[in-house]
């Protein structure tokens, strides 16, 4: 009975050895993260693939070296909240799956070829902002990369316009990793030239918050918090739905990234075919940023902030060479900060505007943060419908200059 129980085990382990290589998806290691110095051995992986970034914690014995060293590939596979790793000496290994913000699927529909009135093919085009030239003179490759660049900096790329925006909210503790839905925020954003991104008429699961319009110069939970007081329903509501608040802006957002004041770098990766069809992929990193990436967070009662490095991969797609997908992870968060993971990923999509036109907007945005104080991880999805030219009547303010 012992022998044909040990074959048993035996013939299941060569089964995952002998696994076929089609099974397995070709990732590169982006960064590791040693665990702290009480537990040696430990290796949080993210590791980078078309199809997402994903996080997995890898326990070694102290005295054994990590298999992998950044930039590697490496070979995996996926199934449900496990990720499977295959060693360089064929061995395969089971982690699970760990904060990741990849979960937004790819936009399904493949791009439409650009109309004859859009812009010219990334090959012709001749960057007019600095910034965007020296990355197109970076080699032919980063050409689509320029064009990016170009859509990002250019002061009056969009109209003056209104979407309505929805935010599912969901949040886990730290030790698990099914997540559990929260409630359903919604507002109405609006993109004033000029003025940046405005929201108002906002409410939670349905109910009305009187509150006045918002511009995103402050983080919106201070926001919550100083309004709170204005009425008793309004904070008893406030205070039922805590939690996390990232507002996806239309008009500032992508410029973070290409603002020459961060100072990003920027690396050709690869070719690829994700659900949206052929792109071109491109890694960044924001070693010390300056400009549009301060983390906030609450910590003995004050509002305390951070500025970590920053890396991510661009998607471009190849027939169209528009933005297609943004995802962008903190690094190196200062261990005293009550955060410990911010990581956001963004579609992009051509969006019809009543009156106005088809205009490359974000399509949908989803954002994972986690609190060690809290002991918890917070995700966000959002997504925008019903865009139309913005007109005179809102209950935006703007205050004079």
């Amino acid at each position: 009975m012992t022998r044909r129980l040990l074959l048993v085990w035996l013939f299941l382990i060569a089964v995952v050895s002998i696994s076929s290589a089609t099974d397995y998806l070709t990732g590169r290691l982006v960064r590791v993260e040693s665990g702290p110095a009480t537990q040696p051995g430990a290796y949080t992986l993210y590791i980078a693939h078309e199809t997402g970034t994903y996080a997995a914690r890898l326990i070694e014995k102290p005295a054994d070296q990590l298999d992998w060293a950044v930039n590697d590939r490496v070979e995996f596979y996926l199934s449900e909240n496990t990720i499977y790793l295959k060693r360089p000496n064929g061995q395969v290994i089971k982690l699970s799956l760990l904060m990741s913000a990849a979960d937004l699927p790819f936009p399904p529909v493949p791009r439409q070829p650009v109309p004859v009135n859009r812009a010219a093919s990334p090959e012709a085009l001749t960057p007019e902002v600095p910034r965007c030239a020296e990355i197109a003179a970076m080699g032919a490759q980063f050409a689509l990369l320029a064009k990016a660049c170009e859509f990002a900096l250019s002061p009056q790329n969009l109209p003056n316009f209104i979407c309505k925006e929805q935010m599912e909210r969901a949040k886990r503790k730290l030790s698990d990793d099914e997540w559990h839905n929260s409630d359903v925020f919604s507002a109405e954003v609006t993109f004033l030239d000029g003025h940046g991104d405005w929201y108002s008429n906002f409410a939670i699961d349905g109910h009305p918050l009187d509150l006045p319009s918002y511009n995103g110069g402050f983080p919106f939970s201070q926001f919550l918090r100083e309004h709170e007081s204005d009425s008793p329903s309004l904070g008893e509501l406030l205070r039922k739905h805590r939690g996390y608040w990232p507002l996806t802006e239309f008009g500032t957002g992508l410029v973070t990234i290409f603002d020459p004041r961060n100072q990003t770098s920027f690396a050709y990766n690869s070719a690829g075919s994700p659900p949206s069809g052929p792109t071109v992929m491109f890694d960044f990193h924001i070693n010390s940023p300056n400009f549009g990436l301060v983390l906030h967070a609450r910590k003995d009662s004050k509002v305390v902030s951070s500025n970590p490095a920053w890396e991510g991969m661009l998607w471009i797609d190849r027939v169209t060479g528009e933005l297609v997908r943004v995802e962008m992870t903190a690094s190196g968060i200062d261990a005293s900060f009550p955060r410990i993971f911010s990581a956001s990923t963004t579609n992009y999509g051509d969006i019809s505007i009543s009156e106005l036109g088809t205009f490359l907007l974000p399509t949908a945005s989803e954002a994972v943060t986690c609190n060690r104080l809290e002991n918890k991880c917070f995700k966000n999805v959002i997504s925008f419908h019903d865009c139309k030219r913005f007109a005179a009547k809102s209950r935006i303010v703007i205050p004079s200059q």
